[in-house]
């Protein structure tokens, strides 16, 4: 068995691939971090220093979530995003509220 090469620019690379794949299905950090972790050490590499995954996984983590929002933003209609800001309830709340609570728990 060898050791781990030094390879910090393909570490890295391997990393953040790694994350972006798994941002989609993903979405809190530390799972992105382990996802990287793995396919770093699949590779063979030495490991970047924690600070490193940590801030790739925050940067593309909020470049995909960005891309999604954009993407359900271009699916929608004019008049549905509209919608969404109307008021509807005398307490001023409006439908884009009802959707950023967070669901309830299963029962």
């Amino acid at each position: 068995m060898r050791g781990a090469v030094y390879d910090q620019a393909r570490a890295r690379w391997i990393a953040a691939e790694a994350v972006r794949g798994g941002a989609a299905a993903k979405n809190r950090p530390a799972d992105l971090i382990n996802v990287a972790l793995e396919k770093v050490v699949e590779a063979g590499l030495e490991l970047p220093a924690f600070s490193t995954f940590d801030t790739m996984a925050a940067k593309i983590r909020t470049e995909v979530n960005t891309s999604v929002c954009a993407g359900i933003h271009d699916r929608m209609s004019a008049a549905e995003r509209a919608g969404l800001l109307e008021v509807r309830d005398t307490d001023g709340t409006t439908l884009f509220n009802r959707l950023k609570k967070p669901t309830q728990g299963p029962s």
